[in-house]
């Protein structure tokens, strides 16, 4: 296997892949000296080389053919696996420049870990044989720990559901990486990925999002660090009870007058305002699923919530 992009999300697939068991040559990287690059050595203990070793990725067929390409055979020709662990807008680029390169072989697979992406934008590969594979983690990926430690453990990927969406030998692989670095897969179509990244970006990204509105209204001179044991409990209610029991709160109960009472201290907050007020209408129907509220009570909450004299 080899990576096309060193970042954090190279770095956490070759972890996850070498302790399962499989070989990875290393990366290629526009910034071979960079400090994406210098982390994905120092965690993975893989080489990075410089794109200028398959220039023809960025050159036309004619460059090629006038001599383009290295004398000496790449990682890319060598590969079983190559894994595209480079920003959205790249990857359709990097595709069709695989497929001119000369590189490719039938039998290997050319995956790409975009969230947003359909297996479709590889297309082009297909022409020299290789199948196609969308593979996005859902985790949000950050630095490794102790990146300089031989010793340090870092397994970002167990436990983590993966989506999967392509040619159907490429899905097949994908089931087994992902079994073997102890994850779980699930099998999406294209046209189903934007309301998975949807999905994804609203609970990763929306998450955050909450927290800095959060923090901003907390009366404490750090807002993130008192909110996170808070977060953190919530959390291990969602994996010990689920939902809708994990809610709790004023909306779960019904508790008009403390509701009344949040809208009143957002006035002049109007974004925060109407974040509010979006969430505890949708916490309205996870509390009558809980069977905690009753009609009448869901009733005056949504009447309090529509009331454009309280913002």
């Amino acid at each position: 296997m080899v990576f096309i992009g060193p970042g954090k999300m190279a770095t956490a697939l070759t972890v996850a892949l070498q302790e399962a068991g499989y070989p990875v040559l290393g990366a290629y990287s526009r910034d071979p000296n960079g400090d994406a690059a210098a982390r994905y050595a120092s965690v993975t203990k893989r080489c990075v080389r410089p794109m200028t070793e398959i220039v023809d990725l960025y050159a036309c067929e004619d460059a090629r053919s006038a001599g383009g390409l290295p004398a000496a055979e790449t990682w890319l020709s060598e590969a079983d696996v190559i894994w595209l662990t480079v920003p959205d807008g790249r990857v359709a680029e990097i595709a069709q420049a695989l497929a001119v390169s000369g590189q490719l072989r039938a039998g290997q697979l050319v995956v790409h870990v975009s969230g947003a992406l359909p297996s479709g934008v590889l297309s082009p590969v297909r022409a020299a044989g290789a199948a196609c594979l969308s593979l996005h983690p859902l985790q949000s990926v950050a630095d490794p720990p102790n990146a300089a430690a031989p010793s340090s453990r870092w397994r970002p990927l167990r436990g983590v559901y993966c989506a999967l969406e392509g040619d159907a030998t490429a899905i097949q692989a994908g089931r087994r990486w992902v079994r073997d670095w102890e994850g779980h897969s699930v099998e999406i179509s294209a046209m189903d990925k934007p309301r998975y990244h949807a999905a994804a970006a609203l609970a990763a990204n929306g998450l955050v999002a909450l927290v800095d509105a959060a923090a901003r209204l907390l009366p404490f001179p750090n807002g993130v660090a008192a909110l996170l044991p808070l977060l953190d409990g919530v959390l291990r209610n969602l994996e010990r009870v689920g939902l809708p029991n994990a809610l709790t709160g004023p909306v779960e109960r019904g508790d008009l007058e403390t509701v009344r009472a949040h809208l009143a201290a957002l006035r002049g907050e109007a974004d925060v305002d109407r974040m509010y007020r979006a969430l505890s209408t949708w916490m309205i129907h996870m509390a009558q699923d809980k069977g905690r509220l009753t009609d009448d009570a869901a009733r005056q909450l949504r009447g309090l919530l529509d009331t454009p004299e309280d913002r």
